[in-house]
């Protein structure tokens, strides 16, 4: 499990406990997933960029059986089998992830920070 994970799920069940948040503790733990999103979205791009290196050797190799140029849609099942393929995925799930974290806790920020107005504590 991620370290962000672990911290989210942290985060999470100390709010079901019933522990004081407010919108200033909620918005710095959105500052480390930020934190974790740029980590993840510069290793996405890196990802991508090794992924493209190898399905560019894919496109331009020769077919053995025939000593023809590989087809596109033979270069693209090769290319999809390779680790660079998964690591690829994996990154972009870990994006998404963090994306739908982050945006989790906004939600939750301005509701924490409603409850606050609501109780006249502005």
């Amino acid at each position: 499990m991620e370290t962000y994970q672990k911290e989210y799920d942290e985060f999470i069940e100390n709010y079901k406990n019933a522990e004081p948040i407010n919108g200033e503790s909620i918005g710095l733990f959105i500052c480390k997933l930020v934190q974790h999103f740029s980590g993840s979205n510069l290793a996405y791009g890196n990802a991508k960029i090794a992924y493209n290196r190898v399905a560019k050797e894919s496109s331009d190799g020769v077919d053995e059986n025939t000593g023809k140029t590989v087809s596109m849609a033979k270069a693209t099942v090769v290319t999809d089998a390779t680790t660079q393929a998964s690591t690829l995925i994996l990154t972009k799930i870990e994006v998404e992830n963090l994306q739908e974290m982050i945006n989790a806790m906004k939600s939750l920020q301005k509701g924490a920070i409603n409850d606050y107005q609501h109780q006249g504590l502005t």
